[in-house]
């Protein structure tokens, strides 16, 4: 021997090398603890999901956090599906639920139709005004001045009543646009 050592291994087939060493041998997991940071939750949850087999620890009792974080992903991916269904489920519930509440609050006579409350409104209204429209004659009789004076206190009772009609058309056209804009 000349008493030289052989060429040194130096770059990509160095590298090469080590890549095919590690591949032999099994690959280290890391710990409950740190998968538990990693995933960044405690590490009894990790206990509850390797029992529920969403992950698995590796056969040295260690875990490959690529393999759990993935599969810890998956698992939430499919909870807020569900969760978006059951939402939509539970949306739909209680819209049967209020059309049901709907429906027998009718039939026992509890509720009645928005149209058929305006029709009675409306009638209550026209009788009211024929009647006070009638009222100045019949308490005045042929005092014309008295006969005036009560024209005029109608009048203005019926306009005070009109403008808090308007007011109130007012707010719940500004409430009903409100409603509108929230649900945009």
């Amino acid at each position: 021997m000349t008493g030289k050592s052989p060429p040194r291994r130096r770059g990509s087939q160095a590298r090469r090398l080590g890549e095919a060493a590690a591949a032999g041998r099994p690959k280290p997991g890391v710990s409950a603890a740190t998968l538990a940071t990693h995933l960044s939750c405690s590490r009894q949850y990790i206990g509850k999901l390797v029992t529920a087999d969403v992950i698995k620890a590796l056969p040295g009792g260690g875990f490959d956090l690529d393999e759990c974080r993935s599969r810890y992903i998956k698992r939430l991916r499919e909870q807020r599906a569900q969760s978006a269904r059951s939402a939509a489920d539970v949306e739909f519930t209680k819209a049967k639920t209020e059309l049901l509440r709907l429906k027998v609050g009718e039939k026992t006579g509890s509720l009645i139709k928005f149209d058929d409350h305006l029709n009675i409104v409306d009638e209550m209204c026209g009788v009211m005004r024929t009647c006070l429209s009638g009222l100045p004659a019949r308490a005045a009789g042929s005092d014309l001045l008295l006969r005036r004076r009560i024209e005029g206190v109608i009048h203005e009772c019926l306009h005070e009543i009109a403008d808090v009609a308007g007011r109130k058309a007012d707010e719940l056209r500004a409430q009903e646009g409100a409603d509108v804009d929230d649900a945009a």
